[in-house]
């Protein structure tokens, strides 16, 4: 080892240090440039050329200096947004044939007809092809065009719920779906064709069941066809049954209907003669307020239909100048309104003149109705049509109907959608003022209700006063009176009509755009039937009501729950008045 290996560190001041030399900074010096050779290209660019080459690396693309919106930025784009080409970029066509018209090969991969990319590439197909088995209206439609004979339960079940009809025996109905599932002689079919053009829903559900001869309760809306819904059945059995001569029609008619009011028997007795009178059937209307004489010479000649008020037919029938002993077909129409009236005591003595309904087994039932439907009949069949069900009813029908099927269209005693329901609330010295305003401001014709007869005349002397051309119509003017009163609006030389309850039921007038209810009635059914005059045969339509503090608590409990049911506007003092007198509404 050398001396200087040996010597022991220590430490050595900063000035007697030796720093060693700094390293040459020329060894870090870049590399000499070096001179570019010139190429030479095979390819010679004409000035054109060079120029474009030139501008797509200045960036001068105006197209990609365009500023893009983010919604088509990053829009989802389709593949076939994807394919699409211009047309002088196109390469689809080819000149080889083989090419241009390739073979339709599907590999059937996976999910869809080519490994799911046909969704994708063609999707309206597959919404469309879903689309008839799922889609509502398409399923409907195609369901309608079937032949009865391959129709199942499900699809009876979709017709049922398209329709709202409510069964509530628990039995299974097969509504009509057209006009040609009837089973009805084709000129009674062409003429109902010629009527209406498809059936309403309480036809639907109905019908059917009439024509079996079976006992039937139809509860439905007001203005629904309810009509016409009884009257094609009751035509197709009369026509069974032979024609009435001298001797026979000394045992009555063949067929009864029952209306509660004057008004609604003479509009019945209207309607039946468009489907009688080409069939050579003579109807007879038998009302109060007219002379009895005119009628029993009427009865006496023969008539297969008869169409009565309670009333006048258990007067005819005590002093003997009728009978029902082969009247085998009943229809009672408004039966709720029957009881209201108090009608009930006439009702049960006219079905104790009636045919007596007979009971049995199923079996023999089921062969009685039969017997009915050929012409043969040797039981009574009865159906009954209300927009309501009171107790009272209730009581009846189990007594005189005889394994009855129970059918309701929707919610019955409801009022209907297309009828808007304006609440206005008015005290009892602004009414008149009120109703003059509304009445100027609507379009005829237009219904004014009241609930007392000389209520009547005094709205009718007002308008009057206001040059309004009106007419008044109440239980106690004649019935000739009445009938040229409601003739007269609906010739419409008269636009507005001041009316009590005695209009609201079963009365049809056609096109009535305004029902004002000037004074609230005190049970909600009739507010329910008045406003029915409004939005008949699906129109739409508006009705009025005044309501104050005067009217009962339990109706305006009531009529709110009708207003939030049919998701009409309440007004506030409705609600006030509501809580201020602790109704729980």
């Amino acid at each position: 080892m050398s001396e200087d290996n040996n010597e022991i560190p220590c430490y050595i001041p900063k000035d007697k240090r030796k720093i060693p030399e700094k390293r040459n900074q020329s060894s870090f010096a870049p590399p000499p440039k070096r001179e570019l050779l010139p190429v030479e290209f095979d390819c010679k660019l004409n000035k054109e050329e060079l120029e474009q080459i030139k501008e797509h690396y200045r960036g001068n693309n105006k197209e990609s200096n365009t500023i893009i919106k983010p919604s088509e930025k990053f829009k989802v784009m389709k593949i076939n947004d994807l394919l699409m080409t211009k047309e002088e970029e196109d390469t689809t066509t080819d000149p080889n044939d083989l090419y241009n018209n390739p073979i339709d090969f599907q590999p059937l991969l996976g999910r869809g007809n080519c490994g799911g990319l046909d969704r994708v590439v063609n999707p309206n197909k597959i919404n469309q092809e879903k689309g008839e088995s799922y889609n509502g209206l398409n399923t409907i439609n195609k369901i309608k065009t079937k032949p009865l004979n391959q129709m199942n339960e499900n699809d009876w079940r979709i017709i049922r719920e398209n329709l709202n009809i409510f069964v509530n025996n628990n039995e299974v109905i097969k509504p009509l779906r057209k006009w040609d599932d009837m089973n009805v002689c084709d000129d009674l079919l062409l003429l109902i064709k010629n009527i209406y053009e498809n059936p309403t829903p309480i036809q639907c559900a109905s019908i059917p069941i009439a024509l079996k001869m079976r006992d039937l309760i139809a509860l439905a809306e007001t203005g629904t066809g309810k009509t016409f819904a009884y009257l094609i059945p009751l035509i197709q059995f009369v026509l069974k049954l032979p024609k009435l001569t001298e001797e026979t029609s000394a045992s009555g008619p063949y067929a009864l209907v029952l209306a509660p009011t004057r008004e609604l028997a003479l509009q019945i007795q209207k309607e039946t003669l468009k489907l009688a009178t080409p069939f050579g059937l003579r109807v007879c209307c038998c009302i109060g307020g007219e002379p009895m004489q005119p009628q029993i010479e009427e009865l006496s000649n023969g008539a297969e239909i008869v169409v009565a008020a309670p009333g006048r037919l258990k007067d005819l029938l005590n002093q003997s100048y009728l009978v029902l002993g082969q009247c085998y077909f009943v229809v009672l129409d408004e039966a709720d309104k029957m009881i209201d009236l108090g009608l009930d005591v006439q009702v049960r003595y006219i079905f104790s003149e009636l045919p007596s309904v007979k009971d049995g087994s199923t079996e023999e039932i089921i062969s009685m109705e039969k017997e009915n439907a050929s012409g043969n009949p040797s039981t009574r069949t009865t159906l009954m049509y209300s927009a309501t069900m009171p107790s009272t009813l209730e009581k009846i029908t189990n007594e005189y109907l005889r394994r009855p099927i129970t059918i309701s269209i929707g919610k019955t005693g409801n009022v209907a959608e297309n009828v808007k329901q304006n609440i206005l609330w008015v005290e009892d010295n602004m009414k008149k003022r009120k109703l003059i305003q509304v009445i100027k401001s609507s379009s005829p014709p237009t219904i004014v209700f009241v609930n007392q007869q000389k209520t009547v005349e005094e709205i009718c002397l007002l308008l009057e006063k206001e040059k309004i051309n009106c007419i008044g119509i109440h239980g106690g003017k004649r019935q000739i009176e009445r009938t040229d009163a409601l003739d007269g609006f609906k010739r419409k030389k008269y636009s507005v009509m001041v009316a009590t309850n005695i209009l609201s039921r079963g009365i049809d007038i056609e096109s009535v755009a305004n029902v004002i209810n000037y004074e609230m009635p005190q049970k909600i059914e009739e507010y329910t039937h008045r406003v029915g005059r409004t939005g008949r045969a699906g129109k739409g339509g508006n009705a009025i009501t005044f309501i104050n503090e005067n009217d009962g608590k339990e109706v305006l409990n009531q009529l709110r729950q009708i207003l939030v049911q049919s998701r009409n506007s309440i007004p506030k003092e409705l609600d006030s008045f509501l809580k201020k007198n602790e109704i729980i509404y």
